[in-house]
Parts: C-alpha cells; structure tokens; sequence
C-alpha cells in the first residue's frame, strides 16, 4: 500500500467508484466535473493506493491556525481491516498545523476517531441540509 499526499493521479472517476462501492450514494448521483471541483478546492488530499488503485482517500479542510475539519475518510469495502485508514489518519495527522480538529461520524466508527485522541462531545449537534433543501429554505424566506 502507497499513502499519497496530493491530488497528482487522481481522477474523479475512481473517486466516484471509491464513493460507490463504499456506499456513499450510487455513481450516477456524481458529476465528475463536481468531483473534480471537490478533490481540487479540499486543502489536504491523502490517497491510498495498492497497485495503483484508489482503496483509501481522505480529505480535509483547514485554516491552518484554529480549526481543521476531517472531511472524508473513505476506505473499499474490500480493504477493510488492513490499516489503511489508520495509515490516512496518521498521515494526515503528521501532516496537519496544530489547530483543534472537528470529525463527523456515525457511532459506529468512534472507537476508531479515539484511538487517534479524538473525543465525542455529546453536547454539541451536527445541523446539515443538501444544497436543495438549504437553498429551498432560503429562497421560501425571502419571498
């Protein structure tokens, strides 16, 4: 396994198959132009690669003083189990400024976040709304 800093390589096809077979939404729902979009404008892009084939992305967002935010942490199905997500997460933990950081999750996956530090904080909520329902919303307030 290869662990990659940098977007060099990347097609935003093989990431949109990386979000399919990971069951993040079907391949149809993504326009490679937006995955492109995505991949170029995320501040850190880590990849994980056996033979040459995208098994592991990780992407994130930060403003390099007070707060970094783990955005996608994806890993095939089929590689599960091997270290490739903890390979992503040490990588992107060396890689990263001293800032606090910030990681959506399901429940099932926080015993995985602790083991690198992180902790849950039960009072705080996640708020979130696709681009349709926000845009929905905002456009109803302002008519």
């Amino acid at each position: 396994m290869d662990i990659q800093i940098g977007t060099t390589g990347l097609q935003p096809e093989e990431l949109i198959a990386l979000y399919d077979d990971s069951g993040w939404g079907k391949a149809s729902q993504y326009q490679p132009e937006m995955v492109k979009t995505a991949i170029t404008n995320a501040d850190l892009v880590l990849q994980a690669r056996v033979r040459e084939r995208l098994v592991g992305y990780l992407s994130a967002f930060s403003d390099g003083v007070s707060s970094t935010h783990l955005d996608v942490l994806l890993v095939h199905p089929a590689f599960r189990g091997l270290g490739i997500g903890t390979a992503l997460m040490r990588a992107f933990l060396n890689h990263l400024a001293p800032t606090s950081l910030w990681v959506l999750g399901f429940e099932e996956n926080a015993g995985f976040f602790e083991r690198f530090g992180l902790k849950q904080r039960p009072v705080l909520r996640a708020w979130s709304a696709s681009s349709t329902e926000w845009k929905g919303a905002v456009a109803s307030r302002e008519a």
